[in-house]
């Protein structure tokens, strides 16, 4: 069997003509297939970088599966945040952990693409940080706690979950995002000398490595000048909230945002801010360009129309109760667009 097997030359003339629509930007669509057959169509017909998009998690994860199956490469299932209107400073991260690690190898040059709808309307960041910590290379040592809190990650006495790190003497200690397990690396002054994973749950020393990239912790870049602008904004929409109670909660959350940012660093609840922020994009921006599969495009369309209704819904309870400001709604990109 040829390496290529699964490419439209070999599978029939109906795969040779629409690989080439899909190659002229031809808007197509395909019925009555079953969804092995949409992952061959998907991973034989598409040469450039594709986005799949599935009306559910459960389905997008499915076509993920059967597309890694048929391509023979990487396919990334990117999800949703679990949470993008209340301003929450202890949340669970799994769920953003595993969307910035999606979007950290799709920055890095990923084809194909799998994700539900609801993960695609939700904001990106224009680009994710990073600190590459390479063998033999130097970093500023004495710096080093400081950008790893700009980037996110959280200083613990011991490493136990990702976004955490942990220095002593001349010894890091990090679970970066984009790792499966976490890695101790050793300084000489400024100089990276040793990059040693181990396994998360024995403690095993795995294959040292030569390079380790700690992808950012979070979705959020908020530069100086950024900060008054949030301030004012924050502050200065306070008196449109009428109700007594309302006004108080807001008035807290600007407060603790306010005083979060004079800090310095970034902070639990900070994806509050994104819609504010320069560094937010839509996927079109994110994902530069591409060609879009919609599976069951009726589906897809009312899985929007909910999630607009519901996001819709709980903005304006919320707002009713000062948990969230005007920006807030923009954390769902404009449906028009």
């Amino acid at each position: 069997m040829p390496s290529n097997f699964f490419q439209p030359e070999y599978l029939g003339s109906e795969f040779e003509e629409l690989a080439q629509d899909l190659r002229l930007g031809t808007p197509t669509a395909v019925f009555g297939v079953s969804a092995p057959l949409k992952g061959l169509l998907a991973a034989s017909c598409v040469s450039d970088r594709m986005v799949y998009v599935a009306d559910n998690a459960q389905t997008a994860a499915r076509m993920a599966a059967e597309i890694a199956g048929f391509a023979g490469e990487e396919v990334v299932l990117l999800n949703a945040k679990d949470e993008v209107l209340l301003y929450k400073d202890a949340v669970s991260k799994d769920a953003l952990y595993r969307r910035l690690e999606a979007m950290w190898r799709i920055q890095n040059g990923a084809r194909r693409i799998v994700c539900d709808i609801e993960s695609l309307v939700q904001l990106f960041p224009k680009r994710l940080r990073f600190l590459r910590l390479e063998e033999g290379k130097d970093i500023d040592f004495m710096g080093l706690a400081a950008e790893l809190v700009s980037l996110g990650y959280t200083r613990t006495a011991a490493v136990e979950n990702k976004g955490q790190f942990a220095l002593r003497g001349d010894i890091l200690d990090i679970f970066p995002v984009g790792s499966e397990n976490p890695a101790r690396v050793d300084f000489f002054g400024d100089t990276v000398e040793k990059i040693k994973p181990y396994n998360f749950l024995t403690g095993e020393r795995l294959a040292q490595a030569s390079v380790l990239d700690v992808v950012a912790a979070t979705d959020v870049e908020i530069g100086q000048d950024e900060m008054k602008g949030i301030r004012d904004r924050l502050f200065g929409e306070l008196q449109s909230f009428k109700d007594a109670a309302a006004y108080n909660r807001a008035q807290t959350i600007a407060g603790e945002l306010s005083a979060k940012l004079e800090s310095g660093g970034l902070f639990g609840g900070a994806s509050y801010l994104l819609p504010l922020l320069k560094n937010a994009v839509d996927f079109r921006t994110f994902f530069g360009n591409a060609l879009y599969i919609f599976d069951e495009c009726k589906l897809i369309a009312d899985k929007a129309d909910a999630l607009y209704k519901e996001h819709e819904e709980r903005y304006c309870g919320l707002r009713r109760g000062g948990e969230v400001f005007s920006f807030c709604k923009d954390q769902y990109i404009d449906r028009e667009k």
